[in-house]
């Protein structure tokens, strides 16, 4: 039940909150700095949504989702995506999280022309040039890579891609969650 400001009528409301935070609300709270009564007020259910960095596979999914809907908003054709664009980008830290990655995708559209989409369209501030390179030398980040391609090949069928670099589906899983992925 609420009261319109200036009234005492009450009104009967159905809603569902959901509150998004990127700070420690417990933590928070035991500090003084976020009211007790409100934390138990919202936090009927938690859900920890790990960062992109740690969600890699989710990239190519979200970049497509943005291509098709910044593409449409602008009318203008969807950029061509390589493989090698799309690997480099899945190693990219993400900071900003999906916000930068939907943010890169529109300024990636409205500069693009229509044709192969480069690392400068994503990133107009530099930041891609420790991407932009043409091999990737250190082993740990070439099975993370092979990996991430396995998956996408075989639309993350974990048994699927296991079977393609031959190895078992367990110790895909092993690296999976080496790499964090």
């Amino acid at each position: 039940m609420i009261y319109r400001l200036g009234s005492a009528k009450e009104i009967s409301v159905d809603i569902r909150l959901i509150c998004a935070t990127n700070r420690p609300l417990k933590e928070s709270v035991k500090e003084g700095l976020f009211r007790e009564d409100l934390f138990y007020r919202i936090n009927t259910f938690e859900l920890t949504i790990p960062p992109l960095r740690d969600r890699a596979v989710d990239i190519p999914l979200l970049l497509g989702f943005f291509l098709k809907k910044f593409g449409k908003k602008y009318n203008k054709s969807i950029p061509h995506i390589t493989d090698n664009f799309l690997n480099k980008i899945m190693l990219y830290e993400w900071p900003g999280n999906v916000r930068e990655l939907q943010n890169a995708v529109e300024r990636a559209i409205i500069l693009n022309n229509g044709q192969q989409l480069q690392l400068s369209d994503l990133f107009n501030d530099g930041s891609y040039s420790s991407l932009d390179k043409e091999e990737v030398t250190n082993l740990e980040e070439l099975e993370k890579l092979t990996i991430l391609r396995v998956l996408k090949n075989n639309n993350g069928n974990v048994t699927n891609s296991a079977k393609e670099p031959g190895i078992h589906r367990n110790a895909l899983y092993r690296r999976l969650e080496k790499h964090g992925l």
